[in-house]
């Protein structure tokens, strides 16, 4: 035969020996690659291999054994039975591997349910899934809890935001409106105290000039009696000239300072230079005036020319002094200018440095924001991973179900053969029920053909009495 090599090598391979070396060998290549799939089908197929193994064993040492049988001479028995005794060691061989593989997985699958038991807490797969079910609708209770929490906390942020605006543009326009109208103020009270310091100048220069005027008319009348008296008098005059001067510029100056607090310092230190700068030139008339009566005393005749020199004189310092208040009036509304302007500036730092830290609050509320969003997305995900846990649980859950399921569809099938007869028992009781139901009704129409009979028979009757009184008339 063609295979008679390939037979003839197999041949020692595939003895009983050698079946039990491979089956060994299939074995531990098995539980290696069960060790990293966990394939409950590697294993079960253990037993068939084995089986097969143990068959081609057989076929082989027949094929073997048979091969040469047409070339011999004569036949010999006890050759021919001797060739096939390792064909059914094989088999043996194969049986008692697949035997004490079966064995063997059985004994580790019930150690590996005892584990999964122990991991499940001994619970059943119907109990597993509607645990998985139940840690699910929590789940999804908890993420729609976190939905509406979300909701909610968006919708307060944007109300916060709203009120955050709305509030900052209604500061800006009461800050507007206030530093318009206190411009406004200031404005008309500038305008004011100008115009009253203009007018306060005037009637002080007018009054001056009409006492001035009337001291030296009675100075010209009383200079011929006594020089002394007219220089007492002038001394006199031109002290409470100072004075009255002192105390009006002390009410300017204490107008000021309601006025404007910030420009005390300046009004006053204007004014007190002012106060020295006339008393600079009133000192310098009084020397004058001595000069003058020293000269009336020396020359009389001169007196009127020199009066009316002193006149002119008086009238150039009292000009000067206007000059002079005029320039403080001037000075004094640049400072108040450049201090309304320093005012409206600091203001306006202030403003804007309000507006950053309120922006800066915003920004801080707006990062706050976003970490709060940061933490639910983190939260999310940890649920979506709980979630997917559970979804692998409940997987687990199900593959175990589909090994138990696996293990008791022989009990479905023998439970679904006695259903089965159960339905034909019933199918048949129900063969007898409707014989039953069509006797009944069989019996209910020969009930009602009797009374039909009654019926006709009391109408006979009824008829045979009408004969009998027909025929008795």
């Amino acid at each position: 035969m063609e295979f008679q090599g390939i037979l003839s090598a197999l041949s020692p391979i595939l003895d009983g020996v050698g079946v039990f070396i491979l089956s060994f060998a299939i074995a531990v290549i098995f539980a290696v690659i069960y060790r990293f799939t966990k394939s409950r089908q590697l294993l079960n197929s253990l037993p068939g291999l084995f089986t097969s193994l143990g068959l081609l064993g057989t076929f082989v040492a027949i094929c073997n054994s048979l091969g040469g049988i047409d070339s011999m001479k004569s036949l010999n028995v006890l050759l021919i039975i001797q060739k096939l005794i390792p064909a059914f060691t094989s088999s043996i061989a194969g049986l008692i591997a697949a035997f004490i593989a079966t064995t063997i997985c059985k004994i580790w699958y019930s150690i590996e349910e005892k584990r999964i038991d122990k991991k499940v807490e001994n619970k059943t797969p119907e109990e597993c899934l509607f645990d998985v079910v139940n840690n699910t609708n929590q789940t999804h209770a908890s993420i729609q809890e976190v939905v509406s929490l979300l909701k909610q906390k968006a919708a307060k942020d944007e109300e916060y935001n709203q009120k955050l605006n709305e509030s900052i543009s209604q500061q800006s326009k009461i800050l507007e409106d206030f530093i318009n109208k206190f411009v406004v103020r200031m404005e008309e009270i500038f305008t004011k105290m100008q115009g009253n310091i203009e007018q306060q100048i005037q009637d002080f220069g007018e009054d001056q000039f009409k006492k001035t005027s009337t001291i030296l008319t009675e100075i010209t009348q009383k200079l011929s009696d006594s020089s002394t008296a007219l220089i007492a008098k002038q001394e006199q005059s031109v002290t409470e000239m100072i004075d009255r001067t002192n105390e009006g510029l002390s009410s300017v100056t204490t107008t000021v300072v309601q006025q404007v607090d910030k420009l005390c310092a300046d009004t006053t230190s204007v004014l007190q230079n002012i106060s020295a700068k006339q008393r600079e030139d009133f000192s310098g008339i009084i020397e004058k005036y001595g000069d003058l009566a020293q000269r009336l005393t020396q020359q009389g005749a001169d007196g009127l020319q020199q009066m009316e020199e002193l006149k002119q004189t008086y009238q150039s310092a009292n000009a000067s002094m206007l000059q002079s208040a005029t320039d403080m009036n001037n000075e004094i509304t640049a400072e108040f200018r450049s201090s309304i302007s320093i005012l409206i500036a600091d203001m306006q730092a202030i403003i804007r440095q309000q507006v950053e830290s309120l922006s800066t609050a915003v920004a801080n509320s707006v990062q706050a924001l976003q970490q709060s969003y940061d933490y639910i997305d983190n939260h999310v995900a940890n649920i979506k991973g709980n979630y997917d846990s559970a979804a692998q649980s409940f997987e687990d859950a199900m593959k175990l179900a589909h090994r138990q399921n696996e293990a008791s569809d022989k009990l479905v099938k023998t439970f679904n053969d006695s259903i089965g007869a159960v339905v034909d028992t019933n199918e048949k009781i129900d063969n007898v029920l409707s014989v039953l139901v069509e006797r009944q009704e069989n019996i209910e129409t020969l009930i009602i053909k009797i009374n039909q009979i009654g019926e006709t028979i009391e109408l006979l009757q009824k008829l045979e009495l009408q004969l009998n009184r027909i025929a008795s008339k």
